[in-house]
């Protein structure tokens, strides 16, 4: 089975400086390089050959490309992250979410971080910016009925619900990840007022993560591409409050085209708040009332029996390939090995790995790989 990938992960760079360059180029660019990645790389590099150069495509490439040299300069970027402990990670990486590549053609290049990304399955936790007491209190609850799962909270770091959400994680101790629209370097964070909170998830082993290098402005696309990213992290994403035209609906309506699981949180037919939510149930997402429709949700007993029959859980015949393909080892399976080994489509074993995970069966190593618990 032919396997979508980043090609850039197994192609051979001049230096990381090069590497970086191609990572922060425009979509255009970088659909040209999934399409034809050795080819595209060589014409970028050496510049169009007489009998391309009338070509009305590839010279708009061209040009799209070096008005991308002009403006880009790795060389500082990487200066910058060195001294403001900013990680770079590339697709090679084995910190590098996999869920990631459920984004096909529209995946991340790469990744800035602050901190770890924990190694956890996700709950994404979203809602108004302006949440109300009831929408305040939703999202306490959450973080607290999630302390006693294997799982943690990614957000946006938004004002309102994303911040809420990230406190509540922290309070439950809760591993926690944000996701933001900006750059994650501390003066240029956005939101500014979330500075302290961003400081404190990274100090308590969480992580702040940016597709964004240091020094990019914040442009209109920059939240849609940030939601994008908690819709595709997550396995299940919780609607806590949205008005009628809110942003979260976008996000909600990704997590849906990805095959996550959407659940919206009921409110009263009289606030305005609860417009969006309530249109979402509509549309058919699940009902939250309680941290039990989400394991109901995910088929997945609650945390507690988890722990305690585990033997006894109705594993699929997919999900038994897979965990005889982890039982002999002790340094795991990456899951480009597994992907050859299984056969399976990518998105289905990504999916199973994710619900083993949840069910304590199997965990990733710091290194990316799978092994059986």
């Amino acid at each position: 089975m032919e396997r979508k990938e980043d090609m850039t992960s197994s192609f051979s760079f001049h230096d990381r400086e090069e590497q970086l360059l191609f990572a922060l180029a425009p979509q255009r660019v970088k659909t040209a390089l999934h399409e034809d990645f050795e080819r595209a790389v060589d014409l970028l590099r050496h510049g169009p050959k007489t009998s391309t150069a009338s070509t009305p495509g590839l010279s708009r490439l061209i040009q799209a490309w070096s008005a991308h040299k002009a403006r880009c300069h790795p060389t500082e970027v990487l200066e910058q992250c060195a001294r403001e402990d900013i990680e770079i990670l590339f697709p090679d990486d084995g910190r590098w979410p996999i869920r990631f590549s459920g984004l096909e053609t529209h995946r991340p290049s790469v990744l800035f971080l602050r901190g770890f990304i924990p190694s956890v399955p996700y709950i994404a936790v979203i809602g108004s910016r302006h949440p109300t007491a009831y929408g305040e209190r939703i999202t306490e609850t959450i973080g607290r009925d999630l302390a006693q799962a294997p799982v943690g909270i990614v957000s946006g770091l938004a004002l309102g619900t994303d911040g809420h959400a990230h406190k509540a994680a922290l309070t439950n101790q809760v591993p926690t990840l944000a996701i933001l629209g900006s750059s994650v370097r501390r003066s240029e964070l956005y939101p500014a007022a979330h500075a302290s909170l961003a400081d404190e998830i990274v100090a308590h082993g969480g992580g702040i993560l940016s597709e964004a290098p240091p020094g990019a402005k914040i442009h209109q696309g920059s939240f849609p591409e940030r939601n994008r990213l908690i819709a595709a992290l997550c396995h299940a994403l919780i609607v806590v409050e949205a008005r009628e035209k809110s942003g979260t609906l976008i996000t909600a309506r990704m997590a849906l085209e990805l095959n996550r699981e959407v659940l919206a949180v009921p409110g009263s037919i009289f606030s305005p708040a609860s417009v969006g939510t309530h249109s979402l149930i509509s549309a058919g997402a699940r009902v939250y009332t309680g941290v039990a429709d989400l394991w109901k949700a995910l088929t997945l007993d609650a945390p507690t029996a988890m722990r305690t029959v585990r033997t006894s859980i109705q594993l699929s015949a997919e999900d038994r390939r897979i965990i005889d393909c982890l039982q002999n080892t002790t340094d795991g399976v990456p899951p480009t090995k597994l992907n050859e080994l299984l056969g399976l489509e990518e998105s289905t074993l990504f999916s199973r790995l994710g619900l083993l995970e949840l069910q304590g069966l199997i965990r990733q190593t710091f290194a990316g790989n799978w092994v059986a618990v």
